[in-house]
């Protein structure tokens, strides 16, 4: 089934994340670091954080160093390096997906390069969608309109909805993927409207997966994040996006 295309995607953030079996040395994650800089010149360390609690007041911390968050001059192109993964992001404007993929796969041929003959053990592809909903609308109806949020409980229909929290995990039976998806109101940044996030994330966790097959798990991976988000939308909504 080919994807629909919206012009105004509700895309807030696309990933796809590169995990592999074995820790990367702080070497390998610095020169890493100094290989990608040109491309994301903003750099930040990220720190794994450490408190020993003893009777009830904090005594001592600690603070490893675990990875570099980078993001390109504009700020909607980022890479993430951890200890065990590395993070292809792409925040709004989304520009489409041949772009997140080829930025992707270049970043992990160059990982590859630096860090040696590490199995791959993980690809996730994550998707957060933020719908924002005109209030003077909602009003006259339910979010039910909009998305398909199954929040409200038969003996609660009619009241006033505030606000809400869903995450669900489930196995898909034909890939095997885990899937991960969670929907949740949110704070608005549209004045007079509400806001609502759509989550979706597809897990392949096959063991010792071979790169040579990362594309074609990779377009699996996306056509179930896309049925996933056309079943959780109203065609109210599509007309919204559209």
């Amino acid at each position: 089934m080919a994807p629909q295309l919206y012009s105004k995607p509700p895309i807030v953030e696309a990933v796809i994340d590169f995990s592999f079996g074995e820790f990367f040395g702080s070497r390998d994650m610095e020169r890493l670091r100094d290989r990608f800089k040109r491309e994301y010149p903003s750099i930040h360390d990220q720190f794994a954080v450490q408190v020993k609690v003893e009777n009830g007041s904090a005594q001592a911390s600690s603070a490893e160093r675990v990875g570099f968050r980078m993001s390109s001059k504009e700020g909607n192109d980022v890479l993430v390096i951890g200890s065990q993964n590395i993070v292809t992001s792409r925040l709004a404007r989304y520009e489409g997906w041949n772009g997140l993929y080829q930025r992707a796969q270049k970043n992990l041929a160059i990982c590859r390069k630096i860090i040696g003959n590490k199995r791959l053990s993980k690809v996730g592809l994550r998707y957060i969608n933020r719908f924002d909903i005109d209030l003077v609308e909602l009003k006259s109806g339910f979010i039910e309109d909009y998305v398909k949020v199954y929040t409200m409980p038969g003996n609660l229909i009619g009241f006033d909805l505030k606000g809400f929290n869903n995450v669900f995990e489930a196995i898909d039976p034909v890939t095997a993927f885990m899937i991960r998806v969670g929907s949740y109101s949110s704070q608005p940044v549209l004045i007079d409207h509400a806001a609502y996030i759509l989550d979706i994330d597809v897990i392949n966790m096959t063991p010792s997966l071979n790169f040579d097959l990362v594309e074609e798990q990779l377009e699996k991976m996306r056509e179930l994040k896309n049925r996933i988000f056309e079943a959780s939308i109203t065609d109210k909504m599509r007309a919204a996006i559209r």
